[in-house]
């Protein structure tokens, strides 16, 4: 069981990666990005080619990944999101919905419906930490979102344009007033999450190894469980909502191994989301 939960906390730790650019693209524009895994795998195509047919270091694949989604996040907000700020919101969650499918189609005539292989960015013999054995994948990954979620809380609590954002989320027309620009906001909040899903997906493709079309779609329904048991305008719910679907996830598999209730855990997951949504409609660790 150690072992499981220890596996369940790496991967639920990416999954509030994934579930900390829901939330704030939610709490920034007021909707669900269906795009934000579909991006992190779109770039992780990048990195592949990179990295297994040129032969670069793993380090420059990962950079460009990122550096992609970034420009793509940033382009999406110019040409798609800020045009529609003042339309309805179901209008951008379209947009989103059209994003994810073109990179899906791109992804199929661009890199083909065959999956590739991306080898893991650290090799070696896992380490037995407590009884628990450890890849130094594992526990590359449980830094880095640790360090990535630190640095994230002190910048939105403690650097003026962090605040600035924040208020954007909470009051968008009382930061007109105040003279701070709203559209460097907005295409920050965009920006940054797409560097999250990229980053995410980089962490989490040594645990799924193949890199297909729409491979990560099961990611996105369990991110956005994460970030509505957390609670979406919560960026520490986000958080910790993805530690307790990835902890959780893991535990029952452990306890159903060999059995045939291999859906009990995405049940478990729905289950949780509806309670959640029923007696906490804010989240767990949303605010009123």
């Amino acid at each position: 069981m150690a072992q499981a939960l220890v596996v369940g906390l790496v991967i639920g730790g990416i999954y509030s990666l994934f579930a900390l650019g829901i939330v704030l693209i939610y709490t920034g524009s007021g909707v669900l990005n269906f795009a934000q895994a579909e991006l992190g795998t779109f770039t992780l195509f990048v990195a592949q080619i990179l990295v297994v047919e040129h032969h670069l270091p793993y380090a420059v694949g990962a950079a460009a990944s990122i550096a992609l989604a970034l420009a793509i996040g940033v382009t999406f907000e110019r040409l798609a999101v800020w045009p529609l700020l003042n339309a309805p919101r179901v209008t951008v969650a379209v947009a989103t919905l059209a994003l994810l499918a073109l990179a899906v189609a791109l992804e199929i005539t661009l890199f083909g419906p065959v999956g590739r292989n991306l080898p893991p960015p650290i090799t070696g013999h896992s380490v037995n930490v407590i009884g628990v054995f450890v890849s130094p994948n594992q526990i590359a990954s449980l830094v880095l979102v640790a360090l990535v979620a630190g640095g994230l809380a002190a910048f939105f609590r403690y650097t003026d344009f962090g605040l600035s954002v924040v208020a954007a989320a909470q009051d968008q027309e009382a930061l007109r007033f105040l003279g701070i620009p709203l559209a460097r906001a907005s295409m920050f909040t965009w920006g940054l999450a797409a560097v999250l899903s990229a980053l995410a997906a980089l962490l989490i493709q040594p645990d799924i190894g193949v890199i297909s079309p729409g491979a990560y779609s099961g990611i996105f329904i369990r991110a956005l469980s994460a970030a509505l048991i957390g609670g979406l305008g919560s960026m520490r719910g986000a958080f910790l909502g993805g530690v307790i679907v990835g902890v959780g996830e893991a535990a029952i598999r452990h306890a159903t191994v060999g059995s045939s209730l291999t859906g009990l855990p995405e049940l478990c997951i729905f289950a949780a989301v509806v309670l959640t949504l029923v007696f906490r409609p804010q989240g767990v660790f949303g605010s009123r």
